[in-house]
């Protein structure tokens, strides 16, 4: 019986200490791009998760949208990544934006904004429909900054999210996610102290 108590008490002792150990996180492409393509729209996956990137061009005097071709500038460093056509170095200006489609998949992104130089600025706002413009009611959490690195938490829930630029010119570098999978040596260790916990509980009552 004694036997009994202190293995059910180290099984839950392992059970407890045990956090899950995620793989390491995963990376949206951009350089699979086909720029010879001119597409508007293109998808890319990482892992489980898929996106939809989607060219736009703001008419100021019009006040409308036309969708414009993506381009991907290859560079080192923050020097390369996804763009579009018709601005100068294929780079997204300040009455341009990628839109990216999430679908109805949510999932934490970090981005990296590259090709920004002293006079350059990215602005981001999210949206629950297409073809939304920053200026329109429709962009959620307008956000601009200079820094490489950003955090797309205020977006978290958001359908779609806006990358464009509020001066100068931007890229896209990467987009990157945390993997949902835990590694494999995590799992085992779960299944194998929830296998022990059962049969001792299954001895005591019987």
């Amino acid at each position: 019986m004694k036997t009994n108590h202190f293995a059910l008490l180290l099984c839950v002792v392992l059970l407890v200490l045990v956090t899950p150990s995620w793989a390491d996180p995963i990376s949206f492409d951009f350089s699979t791009f086909n720029n010879s393509s001119g597409a508007t729209s293109a998808t890319f996956t990482a892992g489980p998760y898929t996106l939809v990137a989607t060219g736009y061009t703001y008419n100021w005097y019009f006040h409308s949208l036309s969708e414009t071709p993506l381009h991907y500038t290859s560079g080192s460093g923050l020097n390369g990544g996804l763009g579009l056509t018709n601005y100068n170095n294929q780079q997204i200006g300040v009455n341009q934006f990628i839109q990216l489609d999430l679908g109805s998949m949510q999932f934490h992104l970090v981005g990296v904004i590259g090709s920004i130089q002293c006079s350059d600025a990215w602005s981001i706002w999210g949206s629950q429909s297409a073809d939304c413009w920053r200026g329109n009611n429709c962009a959620l959490n307008t956000m601009t900054g200079t820094a490489s690195t950003v955090d797309f938490t205020p977006w978290n829930g958001d359908r779609y999210i806006n990358i464009g630029a509020s001066s100068g010119g931007v890229l896209i570098n990467s987009l990157t996610t945390d993997n949902p999978v835990p590694e494999p040596s995590t799992i085992v260790l779960l299944i194998t102290g929830l296998a022990a916990m059962s049969t001792i509980i299954k001895k005591r009552m019987f």
